[in-house]
Parts: C-alpha cells; structure tokens; sequence
C-alpha cells in the first residue's frame, strides 16, 4: 500500500494546483483535461516497487531456533542426513538428524575453518561405533561417500523473486549444492577459509528443500570424519497491491481520451 499511498498524496497536489491554475486561465473544463494528462503521467511513471523481507525458517549448522549455539554433541533439529552410504548391508546408515561437532577437535591440520559464533560443523549422527575419539568420547568415523546434509524452510504463495547468499566448508569436498533441485552459483574462498554461494532460482511458492552434498575421500586411517558447516541469509520480494494503481492509470487514460475526443471537435 505505500506505492498506492504515494501516489494519492502526489495527485493530491496536482490536482488541486492544475484546477486552480487551469480553472482560471481557461475555463473548467480545460482544466479537467489538465488534471487527467497529469493523473496518467504521474501513475505511469510510477515504477513497480515490491517489498524485500527476510526469510525467516532459514537457519545456519549447529544452532536452535534462536540462532544461538547448541552443545557439542546435540542434535541439530534443523539439518539432516537424508542420504549416506551403505555400510554392512545397510543402505542410508549415517541418516538422520545431524549432530555438532568441533572439527579442530579431530581434523586441526586439514586447513578448516573453526566453529564461528554463528554456526559450527556439524556431522552424522550414526557414525561408525568402531572408533571413539578421544576427548569427545563419542563415535565420529565415517565410511567414503556422499553424504547429503538437507534443511527445508517455506515460502509464500505472492513472493515475487528470492535470494539466498551464504558460504560453507566441509570435509572433503562438495559435489553440489541443490534448491529443489536447481543448483547454487559457488563463488570463491573467503578470508575465513568458506566457500561463498548463492541461490537466485528455484525457488518455490510452500515447502523448499536445500540439500548439500559432500563427499568423504577414503581415509588412510581412523578416525575419518565428514562434515559440514553453513552460514546463509535469504530475501523474497512482495509486490506492493496493484489494483488501485491500475484502476488510477485506467482513469487518468480514460480521461486523456476524452480530452483528445474534444480537442478534435473543437
């Protein structure tokens, strides 16, 4: 409503300064004239403004609902493992909700970044019960593969267009970063060793899917852990209500039209 409201306080004023001006000089019935050709400018001119808000359901790795740090070990109740490789007959046996890790804790020499204050690495949760390392006491090992870390937020049906900008580690490598389906752009490393990204498409009215794959290189000894760590921020842009703005265009035009329909008997 701020576009329509705008463009009532302008005609506001044009219309009361051209009737006093016109009115005067020409008679009322020129002045009318005046005032439709200025309420079809000033509407048609107008540009289309649509409104940015955040995305609010979108959440870095290893934090709770209001973005603050969960423990080590805790699960995180907004990323998953939904696909993982298959150990001892097993198929998908990493899946389930992630859990937060410290990846200088058991990988200092891989050239990582730390856990930050925003987001921390997180790994899967049924880590392979062979290996316990030492001081977490819990199971970190994993198996080579690809391991597909997977996070959902929604979107409303009137958004416009969206953005989603962000940068992530992981250990190994990533094979792909997916919004439903539609793959990110993957920009540079950053100073603090991240990864930059951005979704520009793919976005979709209701339920959206973000899934990041990494994948684990074959380790040469144990423990061989995998993970990941995310930052992202997102937009989406409403357009402002249309209706009234084109019903004041449809006015001023109609106008114009009859105004030339005069001029041309006259």
């Amino acid at each position: 409503m701020r576009l329509f409201n705008r463009l009532v306080g302008v005609l506001r004023g044009v219309v009361k300064h051209v009737v006093k001006q016109e009115s005067g000089i020409r008679g009322r019935g020129h002045g009318l004239c005046a005032v439709a050709y200025a309420l079809a400018v000033v509407v048609a001119a107008s540009p289309a403004m649509a409104t940015p808000l955040p995305i609010t359901d979108l959440f870095n790795t290893g934090v709770d609902a209001s973005g603050n740090l969960i423990a080590t070990g805790a699960s995180d109740t907004h990323w998953s493992v939904v696909g993982s490789p298959t150990i001892s007959g097993t198929a998908n046996f990493y899946n389930g909700a992630a859990k937060a890790y410290a990846i200088n804790e058991w990988n200092p020499a891989n050239n990582l970044p730390a856990n930050q204050s925003i987001s921390q690495w997180i790994t899967p949760p049924n880590a392979s019960p062979t290996v316990v390392f030492t001081p977490l006491g819990t199971p970190v090992n994993c198996f080579a593969g690809t391991f597909i870390y997977q996070s959902t937020f929604t979107m409303p049906s009137s958004f416009e267009s969206a953005l989603i900008t962000g940068r992530f580690a992981c250990d190994n490598n990533s094979p792909g970063l997916l919004l439903n389906g539609v793959g990110a752009t993957v920009g540079s490393v950053d100073a603090d060793k991240f990864l930059t990204f951005t979704f520009t498409s793919g976005f979709q009215a209701g339920l959206n899917t973000l899934q990041f794959y990494v994948y684990n290189d074959p380790g040469t000894a144990e423990p061989n852990p995998t993970g990941i760590q995310i930052q992202l921020t997102g937009t989406y842009a409403v357009p402002e209500p249309s209706s009234a703005v084109l019903a004041l265009l449809g006015v001023g035009l109609a106008g114009v039209a009859a105004c030339r329909r005069r001029a041309v008997r006259g």
